[in-house]
């Protein structure tokens, strides 16, 4: 199948679902389906927010050079603009997957994250053992990602 947008001949399963495999024009593979839809939502392509990783060192939290499956996250001040855009004056900087899911889940409440912390704080063990490269990078605690 050919895609409508980079008009690339790629296998079936390179698209999404659909009721039938023929060759239809309005087709994107999932690649460019993927920038389309980062573009409407944040106005930026993929590429883009690469970039921008690239320049912050990696995710501006956890300082990670892998943006985790579905991409770089664009994070932003969800009062600006609704949940799923943003705009040049809400945008915090870009995140990997598992940043962005932190923040998502404390509701982008510095108390909830300083709680977070304080908590950690009181229970830490002082070592970094359990050292995987999704929990740590070299930023954080000063070891290498494959220790």
């Amino acid at each position: 199948m050919i895609c409508g947008f980079c008009k690339v001949d790629k296998p079936a399963d390179e698209f999404g679902p659909r009721p039938n495999l023929n060759y239809a024009p309005g087709w994107w593979c999932k690649p460019c389906e993927n920038n389309r839809a980062s573009i409407r939502k944040h106005g930026m392509t993929n590429e883009q927010k690469a970039e921008i990783a690239e320049r912050q060192g990696g995710c501006a939290i956890c300082g990670h050079d892998v943006p985790g499956s579905k991409g770089w996250m664009v994070d932003h001040d969800h009062k600006c603009c609704d949940s799923e855009k943003s705009c040049p004056q809400c945008r915090r900087g870009v995140l990997c997957g598992w940043c962005n899911k932190v923040l998502a889940y404390a509701f982008d409440r510095p108390q909830i994250l300083t709680s977070a912390v304080e908590y950690l704080k009181r229970h830490a063990t002082g070592t970094c053992d359990w050292h995987m490269p999704v929990a740590c990078a070299p930023r954080l605690c000063g070891k290498g990602e494959s220790a």
